[in-house]
């Protein structure tokens, strides 16, 4: 076996996070996107994902999916337009 081969081979194999993502993704039955989203917190899993992953891991569900604080709006500022009064002679 060469050593491309050996590169190969490896390329070919999941790493344990893609393998820990494709079997959530298979518990719950959403998508490895999903999974994704939910570990980066750009979304999390509705209630009934959360127990039943909840359940596999035997810990609370609000311990795995904690509440975050909501981030405050920025407010931005209004431009005001001045008009002329009148117009051009």
């Amino acid at each position: 076996m060469t050593f491309k081969d050996f590169y190969q081979q490896a390329k070919n194999e999941q790493t344990a996070a893609q393998k820990f993502i494709a079997e959530i993704a298979r518990i719950t039955g959403r998508t490895e996107i999903a999974i994704r989203k939910w570990l980066s917190a750009e979304n999390v899993p509705d209630d009934e994902t959360k127990q039943i992953l909840a359940e596999h891991f035997d810990v609370p569900a609000n311990e795995l999916f904690p509440p975050t604080p909501k981030k405050k709006s920025k407010k931005t500022k209004k431009s005001t337009v001045r008009r002329r009064k009148g117009g051009r002679k």
